[in-house]
This record gives structure tokens, C-alpha cells and sequence, in this order.
């Protein structure tokens, strides 16, 4: 038999975080910041607003008025025009009472998902997906196989898209989760968005297919590669492996299944591990994507595998996902961090499906902001920017 797995998370943050399963009461989504141009709203205490307003040397060019109880004018400043200056010059004229630059309005495709404040990966200066859920693109026939423990198939959140593959560790199909880290990662993947409970997925249409390969205690070589190998037969786009060995060689086998896997077209997302050392077995592996983790400071987290094998990272810290049981919790480490990747792989094939593998891989290393790791600052990573999804 093959070498048995080690859990991507680390126990000791696990333990540390293991406080979060319980429901935490909703709050407000994180805020956005509000788009701006530079047209100004003008509000004037008598009289037609003119049809040129200028302010110290800078002409503004009205485009329109209302009449809102009082007068006001619709201003276009020029390009080169100091804007807080204008703002500031405008708000001392005696003829004026009110000036506001306009803002952008757009449809909002916020979810309205209670736990999604807990959710802090989402926030603008993270994976900011905002912009990309904005684009409505439709993912519900891109299939996302989840190499794990299983997935819960009675938690709502993948209702009506969950398909119950295969169980290597059996050979039969019941691909249920008896752990919770496979339902954990196929939350962050595809949790339904929107849906009024619980929390939202980067992918909120994608159909996710559980393939188990991993027990409470690990799982082997031989039951991994059958797994991808099924997953690729069995129409997924996207695989996502959320697990390591100790092993930092490359290994054969796994060369051949990721190749395997590449000329079918088929994205492979891997966590890199957990012990702060060289990326593992199956990570390490040319061809596929090899995920590290950041922190809420937007720093390589210290736990995370790093090396040249790490084409992109993710949030991996406290992130809160689905759990057994129609229950949800926090769980830390690379494991965590590889979904959001998949999830994101799983867009890209549903907007550009005419695009191999190795493309959408490029398209998400290329869709990233700088990090900096703090134990090495030669290391440069990029970390998923969602809203940079071409």
C-alpha cells in the first residue's frame, strides 16, 4: 500500500478555532466601497442652476437639473480637475447648500446568506467577489469533484447538485462524509449563494461530485490516483485534493494521473500542506495547481507548504464553511485555501469552456494581489483576487 495521508489543517489551529462551530447570530455583509465619478450633484437655495459653474479657474459643465424642493445641477469636471479641492471651493459659495459627487448604482448580487459576515475571505480587500457574482455567469453545468473524506449529501446548501461518487476506500459509492472535512471544503467551493441560511460558495451553481479517498485516519496512494481517475471518467472539470503526504519527492504515479487528467482538459487544485517546509506529495506534482494559504493580515501564513511548486494562494486562516449536519464551523490551514481556487477554476470553465487546463491556470495565477511572507521576503505569492477573473 501507498503511504497514508497527513491532515492539510493543522490540529493545534483546528483545536483553536473549534469554538466557531456553533451558529453565530447574523450581522451586516461586509461593506463595499461605494464606485465614484466625476460628476457632481450640486443643491443651490434659490434660483436655475447655471448652465457653467466655475470653481477657481475650472469650468463644470452642467448635464442636467431637478427640481428635489430646491434647485439642482448635474456637473461634469473635467479630467484633470482636483476633486476635493472642487468639493471643498463649491461647499463655501453663499449661492450653494449642498454638493455630493455622484456615485455608480448598480444591481446588487450581494447574498443574503446570515453567516456570510463570518465569512471574512469575501471582504474587498480579500478574494473580493463581488464583482465576479455581479457577472451572473452561469457554472451549473461545470462539475467540481471533491477528492476528500465525502460531502454531507443532506446539507442543504448542495441541494439538488450534489452527485455521490465513488467511495475508494470501499469501491462501492457511499461517498458520505463521516468526518467533516470533506463537507467542510465542498462548502467553500459551492455552497449555495443567496439562499437566506448559512454561508455562500465561490461557485453557487456548480454541480459538486464526492469522490471519498480519505477516512478519519488518512488514505493511501493507491485509493488517491483511483480517485482521480474516476473523477476525470466521470465528467469533472475541476478536481480539488485537499490533502498531503510527508513525502517532498515527485512520485510516478501521480505525474501519470495529473497528466491523465490534463488530457481530458481537467483543472487539478491541490492544498501545498501544512508544515511550513517544502510542498508534498500530491502537490508537488508538475501540471496541476499547488494552492498556499494567507492570513487576514494578507501574509503567507506560517503553517503554509511554500516553494516553486506554488503557482497561487487563498485564505486559509478561521475560515467558516459547511459542516455535517446541517452545521457550519471554522477550520484553518491549506486545505481550506485550495476550494476557493477550485471554485474559481469552476467559473473560468463556465466562461471560457473552450479554454484548456493549462489556460485557466495561467488566467488564475495572472488574477492575483501581491502577498508577502513574513518568514522568507524573497517569497513572492500571488493571492486570489476573484474580481480579476477574466
Amino acid at each position: 500500500m501507498g503511504k497514508r495521508f497527513q491532515w492539510t489543517f493543522a490540529a493545534v489551529l483546528a483545536g483553536a478555532v473549534a469554538g466557531c462551530l456553533a451558529k453565530v447570530p447574523a450581522a451586516a455583509p461586509f461593506p463595499r466601497v461605494p464606485e465614484v465619478t466625476r460628476n457632481l450633484m450640486v443643491g443651490f437655495k434659490t434660483g436655475a442652476p447655471p448652465k457653467l459653474l466655475q470653481v477657481d479657474g475650472t469650468d463644470l459643465t452642467q448635464t442636467k437639473t431637478l427640481f428635489m424642493g430646491s434647485p439642482v445641477g448635474f456637473y461634469q469636471m473635467p479630467s484633470s480637475a482636483p476633486v476635493s479641492a472642487v468639493l471643498g471651493l463649491l461647499r463655501q459659495r453663499p449661492d450653494v447648500s449642498w454638493v455630493q459627487q455622484d456615485s455608480v448604482q448598480r444591481p446588487s448580487t450581494w447574498p443574503n446568506d446570515p453567516d456570510l459576515w463570518l465569512q471574512w475571505a469575501f471582504g474587498t480587500t480579500y478574494l473580493d467577489p463581488d464583482p465576479l457574482w455581479q457577472r451572473n455567469i452561469d457554472a451549473s453545468h461545470v462539475t467540481v469533484a471533491v477528492l476528500d473524506t465525502g460531502i454531507d449529501p443532506y446539507h442543504p446548501e448542495f441541494a439538488g447538485r450534489l452527485l455521490m461518487g465513488l467511495n475508494a476506500l470501499t469501491g462501492h459509492t457511499d461517498s458520505e462524509d463521516t468526518d467533516g472535512h470533506g463537507t467542510h471544503v465542498a462548502g467553500i467551493i459551492g455552497a449555495a449563494g443567496n439562499n437566506g441560511i448559512g454561508v455562500a460558495g465561490v461557485c453557487w451553481q456548480c454541480q459538486l461530485l464526492s469522490v471519498k479517498v480519505l477516512d478519519k485516519d488518512g488514505g493511501d496512494d493507491e485509493e488517491a490516483l483511483q480517485g482521480i481517475v474516476y473523477a476525470v471518467n466521470n465528467g469533472a472539470q475541476v478536481i480539488n485534493m485537499s490533502f498531503n503526504s510527508e513525502a517532498t519527492s515527485t512520485n510516478d504515479a501521480y505525474q501519470r494521473a495529473i497528466a491523465y487528467a490534463l488530457s481530458r482538459n481537467v483543472v487539478v487544485v491541490a492544498a501545498a500542506g501544512n508544515d511550513g517546509g517544502a510542498v508534498t506529495q500530491p502537490a508537488n506534482t508538475p501540471g496541476l495547481l499547488a494552492v498556499a494559504a494567507t492570513t487576514q493580515a494578507n501574509t503567507l501564513a506560517i503553517y503554509s507548504n511554500r516553494g516553486p511548486q506554488v503557482g497561487i494562494a487563498a485564505p486559509g486562516d478561521a475560515i467558516f464553511s459547511t459542516l455535517p449536519d446541517d452545521s457550519y464551523g471554522a477550520d484553518t490551514g491549506t486545505s481550506m485555501a485550495a476550494p476557493f481556487v477550485s471554485g474559481a477554476a469552476a467559473i473560468l470553465r463556465a466562461e471560457h469552456p473552450s479554454w484548456s487546463a493549462t489556460e485557466i491556470i495561467d488566467a488564475l495565477e495572472s488574477a492575483t494581489d501581491p502577498v508577502v511572507s513574513l518568514s522568507d521576503p524573497t517569497l513572492r505569492i500571488g493571492r486570489l483576487d476573484l474580481s480579476k477573473l477574466p
